[in-house]
């Protein structure tokens, strides 16, 4: 039986998981959830409490229904993994509700990415910062992203500590840390181009509050079988080695790599895929293509993470981690996500922070 967060440990103590400690991977996932295959009912079941709106004086809202999500696993090169159900309906119009708001007082900003010498690789996206009342995974104090500080209900740290607990090492939960919640705005063709999240950010967990979103992975390695053992490429071809942005742009345009056909896609209720999905079904093709395309509903998740252990255990950039949140279109309507970059060194000041 898989652990349960149930309203005594959730929002304040760890999962208790049984491991070998020599076997633990700092920048790997969880062993809870390490050995998840590939199967559809290979999956895990929680439970956590709902946390409402705040009240008119702005105190965290009062815990009420019970949510059951579920997480399975997508790929094991780089690892990423499927939460599903994360989030009630009431929780992600909460979270879209205030980032309104702050879009109504300008504290929502433009944002501005650098990777390398390009500086400017997504467009009409905004984001503002809802930080957690505690920085860390675990119980201890530790700083959070500056810039922009919004006081808020306490979901953010609620999924910084359920997630957190399920996906990180031993490691990381006993030294790692949590960045503050990101909030972003995608309006009509808003885009982020290839880009790896890296700056010592172990794992990347990006909440769909409104449904909406193509997030692209296109040097993800499903494989043909289920343990995702081989190394190989969807089409069971010799996988393609990236070690850097540079060479994923041009392996991506030499090797004609497209969405969902190509790596993994996790694409929304709307997104323009299914229809083209729809379309190679009268060829057949449906069964094939589908198999790289993930559906993410509002208040699901998707966690990948960016770094790998290598044989000698020292910790590098995984670059087959490296993503796009492909352009929205007319039918999609506007982009509502928010994001957690969780950590498995200590803070330390000297790194500063990058918001973007």
């Amino acid at each position: 039986n898989a652990p349960i967060l149930d309203k005594k440990n959730h929002s304040s103590d760890m999962i208790s998981i049984p491991h070998k400690q020599d076997e633990d991977d700092p920048a790997g996932p969880s062993p809870l959830i390490r050995n998840l295959g590939l199967n559809g009912d290979d999956k895990l079941t929680f439970s956590r409490r709902e946390i409402t709106s705040p009240d008119a004086a702005g105190h965290s809202g009062a815990k009420s229904k019970t949510i059951e999500f579920t997480v399975s696993r997508i790929c094991k090169s780089p690892h990423i993994f499927h939460i599903q159900n994360l989030l009630s309906s009431a929780e992600c119009a909460s979270l879209i509700q205030k980032g309104q708001q702050l879009q109504q007082e300008k504290i929502m900003q433009m944002a501005s990415t650098t990777e390398g010498d390009v500086t400017q690789i997504r467009s009409n996206c905004t984001v503002a910062w809802i930080p957690n009342d505690s920085g860390d995974i675990i119980q201890k104090s530790t700083p959070t992203s500056s810039g922009n500080r919004i006081k808020s209900t306490s979901l953010q740290l609620e999924l910084g500590r359920v997630v957190g607990n399920i996906l990180l090492s031993d490691t990381a939960k006993a030294s790692g840390w949590c960045e503050a919640l990101q909030l972003v705005h995608y309006s009509g063709g808003g885009r982020f181009d290839l880009h790896h999240d890296g700056f010592r950010r172990t794992v990347t967990v990006l909440y769909y509050l409104n449904g909406v979103g193509n997030t692209w992975f296109p040097f993800a390695a499903r494989g043909k079988n289920d343990d995702m053992g081989d190394g190989m490429r969807n089409d069971g071809s010799a996988r393609l080695e990236v070690q850097n942005r540079d060479d994923a742009l041009r392996l991506v345009e030499d090797m004609n790599l497209k969405p969902g056909r190509d790596g993994v896609l996790a694409a929304g209720r709307n997104s323009r895929v299914w229809d083209e999905i729809k379309e190679d079904d009268k060829h057949g093709e449906w069964s094939e293509r589908s198999k790289n395309i993930i559906q993410v509903q509002t208040g699901d998740a998707i966690a990948f993470f960016n770094y790998k252990s290598d044989e000698s255990g020292a910790v590098e950039r995984d670059w087959n981690a490296i993503h796009a949140g492909l352009p929205t279109t007319s039918a999609e309507g506007e982009k509502w996500i928010s994001n957690h970059w969780m950590h498995h060194e200590p803070y330390r000041k000297d790194w500063g922070m990058h918001q973007d």
